[in-house]
């Protein structure tokens, strides 16, 4: 819980920053373009409901998510972003179902984006970004001190969005903030769900 305060804390300040950098008097030109490289961190939320040997389950909780990214702005309004995550390693107990037990989760993913950005202000940007991740979870299920563990590996490649906002500050520095979402969908015998919220500094060329 204390990390989404850090990140909304983040966030804020996103939204305070365009006035501020307008008051330096050296802001960059809006719709910059190039390369840049950043990294960031975040809050990364995994929910999952299932079934696995018999044993109903339902998990819900979040872990410290790391991420690393490049891209290209070749226009303004548009460009691509390829990012890497270490989604962290989210762990607690299930439901009521199977009272005492836990689930342990360790995930990371790679995405690849096209991101549309709108320029406002003199520094300042909105974003979208649409794309693919392929992800992969570990899960280890304990199912109770007289039963064995079950450990059980999920990966794919789905859609992924994004949407953010970032401040340009002067020296070709930018500071973003932003939510992005892998639509897991329902395997058949789970059903997941998977965002990530994040804060990240990046440098552009």
């Amino acid at each position: 819980m204390r990390t989404h305060y850090r990140v909304f804390g983040l966030g804020a300040a996103l939204l305070l920053a365009p006035g501020a950098v307008a008051a330096q008097g050296s802001n960059p030109a809006p719709g910059w373009q190039g390369f840049y490289l950043g990294g960031g961190v975040g809050d990364f939320q995994y929910e999952e409901e299932g079934e696995v040997q018999d044993v109903q389950y339902s998990f819900d909780e979040s872990d410290t998510a790391y991420k690393l990214f490049a891209g290209y702005r070749f226009l303004p309004f548009l460009g691509v972003e390829l990012a890497y995550a270490d989604l962290g390693e989210p762990g607690g107990g299930i439901d009521e179902d199977v009272l005492g037990d836990r689930l342990d989760a360790d995930a990371d993913a790679w995405f690849g984006y096209v991101t549309g950005y709108l320029p406002v202000a003199d520094a300042f940007d909105f974003f979208g970004k649409v794309g693919v991740a392929a992800w992969e979870v570990d899960t280890d299920l304990d199912t109770g001190p007289n039963q064995a563990d079950l450990g059980v590996s999920h990966d794919g490649t789905d859609f992924a969005w994004g949407l953010g906002a970032q401040v340009n500050l002067p020296a070709n520095v930018s500071i973003r903030g932003e939510y992005e979402r892998i639509e897991l969908g329902d395997d058949g015998n789970r059903d997941r769900d998977a965002s990530l919220i994040s804060a990240s500094v990046l440098f552009h060329f």
